[in-house]
C-alpha cells in the first residue's frame, strides 16, 4: 500500500489484465478471498514504482530541505508525488516521483512584486546551491 496525490492505492496483480496494477482503495466496492494460489513472484515496491514512472514520463527527484522547512510541507507534498523521506542532523532527503516541468519557463509573475524578487533570490540560492 501507498499514499499519493491524497489517495491510498495498493498494489496487486490483476488477472483481468494480468500484470501487476495500482488500484485505489476507496473504488473497491467489494473484494472475495479465493482459493485459487498465486504462483507469480511480487516486485518491490520500488520496482512497481519505477515501471510506473517510466510509463507515465515521470521523474525520479531528490531533494534536501532544511529540517525546519521540510516540516511545513505538510500533505503538500503529497500533491507532488511524494514517496518518501529520511531526516538527518540538519537536514531531511525527500524523494519524489514527479511528471516533468516544462511549461513552467512560461509561467509569469504578475503580482506582487515582492513575489518576483524573492523568486529571483531563490533562484540565485538554488543555483549556488547545485555548484556547491
Amino acid at each position: 500500500m501507498f499514499f499519493a496525490s491524497s489517495r491510498w492505492y495498493f498494489v496487486a496483480y490483476c488477472h483481468l489484465r494480468k500484470a501487476y496494477r495500482q488500484f485505489r482503495l476507496d473504488r473497491i466496492k467489494t473484494f472475495r478471498i479465493s482459493s485459487e494460489v498465486f504462483q507469480h513472484k511480487h516486485p518491490s515496491l520500488n520496482t512497481f514504482l519505477q515501471e510506473v514512472a517510466e510509463e507515465r514520463e515521470l521523474h525520479h527527484v531528490v531533494l534536501e530541505i532544511d529540517n525546519h522547512q521540510a516540516k511545513f510541507l505538510g500533505d503538500q507534498k503529497y500533491y507532488n508525488g511524494y514517496i518518501r523521506s529520511e531526516q538527518g542532523e540538519t537536514t531531511t532527503r525527500m524523494e519524489f516521483l514527479t511528471p516533468h516541468m516544462e511549461g513552467m519557463d512560461k509561467s509569469k509573475v504578475i503580482s506582487p512584486p515582492e513575489l518576483k524578487t524573492r523568486i529571483t533570490e531563490i533562484v540565485a540560492e538554488i543555483q549556488k546551491n547545485i555548484r556547491s
